[in-house]
């Protein structure tokens, strides 16, 4: 069966839907990342050129209308190679400013040149027959075949720089990379057939099917992206939940395509009114996709995910109120008892690293398999701890198994009961972990419960060094309390010594006189009434001091 117009155009339409959809879904995930930007950028320029070629080649009457649609194609066509090659730089790791400087400047030259009226690349549209049908396609200009040459140089050396970070890589990077690569390689391979139209050059079968190649890449980066997460049914019908809004508005460039096509097809004749009026509405929905993403995030939590939503709050308020807490003990303690209770694990273990101590023990546990606090410890050298320092991510041991990487860590995790190890990190340095069982429930842990626990272990640990600040604080006021506190008995006793010293100093002189002067009975009743009352006055020194050191009531 020979390929039709309407094969070419679905090709097209599935083409600017995937990357539409792609390009939102990435850029959402973090907004702010510059990896995500770019390939945002790309993805958006990649549907631009799709869904304006489509349209241009449903355009027969109205050529100038055409023309216009080529133009705005070609915008696309222009930024599409140097943001690939920008945004696959920062995927690989490996800057190149100055070559980004050269091919961004060669891009707004090309694209000054499509803007110009003057025919240079886009030298006009005409009617050509397409499987015995009539379309509208572009007419190259003089320089069209320059910027087509140029096309391919960003983009064989961002396939070049995706082929070396594959080779490089290794676990997860490595797979990430090989889907990247092999899709970027089928998309561009199937997506450059379009430049044969441009030439009168057909290929039968290859033409329109080779342009299917760019939604498989879109598809293979977004496997790519879940990858880890795969097997977490719940966050997949969550996702799907979630995006079916988004799809459904990225599908409308398929709906307006088809919608022209109608038109052409029943009317023979396309409006350009509600071309222009198919454009705005799809603008629009595609507008309000970010708010509604928030809206039915929320809600989907709330109804579908209600559990899963009460222990993540949980989670968050307690993380949110464990800085009040002064008492490292009671703090560690509830830490786990939280995380039990909430999530109900088989058990929480939290393993501390203690000042001066090579090795991590076990400080507070909970739960129906909880560990002997302070009889377990993590060396140093631990496949746990080591792999934890190289890379500072939480520990999952289903992945590990499945994917038949470290199986000392694995091994040691199955030994400790844990289905997961999220690390604790103050500067840079493991001062702690959690150890987590399986769920009850039976249930795999997502990423949402990674991202939520790593928030707990990173909001612990300052807890933890507060608690231990506060502690030393009061260790060192103890000390001062009590240097001070012998410092005033020490002064208190030299003053009771002094005050005790004199009338036993005066009645030691009266006995030392005594044996020469006993006849004397002047001397005997001065000495018996000095004696006396030096001896009154120790009695009362002595019932000042019981006085002094009893015990007042609270």
């Amino acid at each position: 069966m020979m390929p039709t117009a309407f094969d070419h155009l679905l090709s097209l339409a599935l083409t600017a839907a995937s990357c539409l959809v792609l390009g939102v879904f990435v850029l959402a995930a973090a907004p702010r990342e510059r990896l995500n930007q770019t390939y945002a950028l790309f993805c958006g320029n990649i549907a631009v050129w799709a869904a304006f070629q489509g349209v241009m080649m449903l355009t027969i009457h109205d050529l100038e209308l055409a023309r216009s649609l080529s133009v705005a194609e070609h915008v696309g066509v222009v930024l599409i190679p140097v943001l690939f090659l920008h945004y696959t730089l920062l995927l690989a790791e490996r800057p190149a400013h100055r070559m980004l400087r050269i091919h961004y400047g060669i891009a707004l030259v090309f694209l000054i040149l499509v803007l110009l009226p003057i025919p240079w690349i886009v030298g006009g549209v005409d009617e050509t027959t397409y499987a015995a049908e009539k379309i509208v396609f572009v007419e190259p200009g003089p320089l069209y075949g320059v910027m087509m040459a140029w096309f391919f140089i960003p983009v064989l050396t961002g396939l070049n720089r995706l082929w070396g970070a594959y080779r490089n890589s290794t676990g997860a990077r490595r797979n990430q990379m090989k889907y990247v690569f092999w899709g970027a390689l089928i998309g561009y391979f199937g997506g450059c057939g379009n430049y044969l139209y441009v030439y009168d050059v057909p290929i039968p079968w290859f033409n329109p099917n080779g342009t299917y190649g760019v939604p498989i890449y879109m598809g293979m980066t977004a496997y790519a992206i879940v990858r880890h997460r795969l097997m977490d049914i719940n966050v997949v019908i969550k996702k799907t939940f979630l995006y079916t809004l988004l799809y459904s508005a990225c599908l409308a460039v398929f709906g307006f395509v088809v919608f022209a096509l109608g038109q052409r097809l029943l009317l023979g004749a396309v409006d350009p009114r509600m071309i222009w009026l198919s454009m705005a509405g799809v603008l629009l929905v595609v507008t309000m996709v970010r708010p509604l993403d928030r809206f039915l995030t929320r809600m989907t939590d709330r109804l579908l995910f209600r559990e899963r939503y009460r222990y993540q709050q949980t989670l968050k308020t307690a993380s949110a109120g464990m800085g009040r807490i002064r008492s490292l003990p009671k703090l560690l303690t509830l830490i786990a008892r939280v995380i039990v209770n909430s999530v109900r694990i088989s058990h929480a273990t939290i393993f501390l690293k203690r000042p001066g101590k090579p090795f991590l023990s076990v400080v507070a546990s909970r739960g129906p398999k909880k560990k002997p606090v302070g009889l377990l410890r993590l060396e140093a050298d631990s496949p746990i701890v080591a792999r934890l320092e190289r890379h500072a991510e939480p520990i999952v041991c289903e992945e590990l198994r499945e994917q038949r990487r470290e199986p000392a860590v694995v091994a040691e995790m199955e030994r400790l009961e844990a289905a997961v190890c999220v690390p604790s990190f103050i500067d840079q340095k493991l001062i702690g972990l959690f150890l987590l069982g399986e769920k009850r429930s039976g249930d795999m842990y997502n990423t949402e419960d990674l991202d939520i626990f790593s928030t707990l272990a990173n909001q612990a640990a300052l807890a933890i060094e507060n608690a231990q600040a506060y502690a030393e604080l009061i260790h060192t006021r103890d000390q001062l309390l009590q240097s001070e506190r012998l410092a005033t008995i020490g002064k208190f006793a030299s003053d009771m010594a002094h005050e005790i010293k004199n009338p036993l100093q005066a009645i030691m002189t009266f006995f030392e006189a005594l044996p020469e002067r006993y006849e004397n009975p002047d001397f005997r009743n001065r000495f018996a009434r000095i004696a006396h009352g030096e001896a009154r006055r120790i009695d009362q020194l002595v019932k000042d001091l019981v006085h002094y050191t009893r015990p007042r009531p609270p």
